[in-house]
C-alpha cells in the first residue's frame, strides 16, 4: 500500500502562507482605526472640558475660540484620515475573506482525497485479506 500524496500539498502551502500574509496586514490597519477614533474622543473631551470652564473674561474667549476652531480642523482632518483607513480595512477584510475561503477550498480538497484513499486503502487490505484467506483454505484441502 502506497503512503498518502496529496498533489497540491504545495499549493496548501501557499494559500496558508497568504492567508497568514492577508492576516497580518489587517492587524495595523485595525490598530490604525482604533488610534485615530480614540485622538478623536480624546480631541473632542478636551474641547468640553475646555468650554465647561467657569467664568472666562475676553481674551480667554478669544483663545477658546481660537482652540476650538483648531480642534476643529483637527478633528476634521482626522475623519478624513478615519475614513480613508476604514475603507483600506473593509478592502482588507475583502482580501482576507477570499484568501480564507481559497484555502479552505483547498483543505476540502485535500479532506476529499484523503477519504478516497483510506477508502482504496481499506478496499486494499480487505483484498489482501481476502486472497490470504482464500490461498491458507486451498493448501489445507
Amino acid at each position: 500500500m502506497k503512503a498518502f500524496h496529496f498533489t497540491l500539498e504545495r499549493v496548501l502551502e501557499w494559500r496558508a502562507a497568504q492567508l497568514l500574509v492577508e492576516e497580518a496586514k489587517l492587524r495595523p490597519l485595525s490598530e490604525l482605526v482604533a488610534a485615530i477614533q480614540l485622538t478623536i474622543a480624546t480631541l473632542e473631551q478636551e474641547e468640553d472640558k475646555a468650554r465647561r470652564g467657569t467664568y472666562v473674561d475676553g481674551w480667554e474667549l478669544k483663545a477658546l475660540e481660537a482652540y476650538c476652531g483648531q480642534t476643529a480642523k483637527q478633528k476634521q482632518a482626522l475623519r478624513a484620515r478615519l475614513l480613508e483607513a476604514q475603507k483600506q480595512l473593509i478592502a482588507q477584510r475583502e482580501k482576507l475573506l477570499v484568501a480564507r475561503r481559497e484555502h479552505r477550498l483547498i483543505e476540502k480538497l485535500r479532506e476529499r482525497r484523503v477519504t478516497e484513499w483510506v477508502a482504496e486503502s481499506n478496499k486494499e487490505v480487505e483484498q489482501n485479506a481476502s486472497e490470504s484467506y482464500l490461498a491458507r483454505f486451498n493448501r489445507e484441502k
